[in-house]
């Protein structure tokens, strides 16, 4: 009965460590199919041409919509956080104070 208490406990632990160590992921341990070079050679061919202007500074840019946005959407929320938390302080000392706690 003892050996049927570690069986299976070993059975998985041994199909787990095979797992990992196998490479058995999403792309089934396979290697990949282009060099380096032959990667940013494709890449630098699809890249926006200089008089066009670089793609990084069209990339980053931000419009004022968005940056309100983000202002807002990080603003509003913590704002009616901090004072949900500040009204239960004051109601639990409220309370502590009536000696209701």
């Amino acid at each position: 009965m003892a050996a049927r208490r570690v069986l299976l406990p070993m059975l998985v632990a041994a199909v787990a460590c095979t797992c990992l160590l196998c490479g058995l992921s999403f792309v089934c341990g396979s290697s990949p199919s282009a060099s380096a070079a032959t990667r940013s050679l494709r890449t630098s061919q699809r890249a926006v041409p200089v008089e066009l202007g670089s793609s990084v500074a069209t990339a980053l840019e931000v419009t004022t919509a968005a940056w309100g946005a983000n202002i807002a959407l990080l603003l509003v929320p913590f704002t009616f956080l901090i004072q949900l938390y500040l009204q239960s302080e004051r109601t639990k000392a409220e309370r502590a104070e009536l000696g209701y706690d």
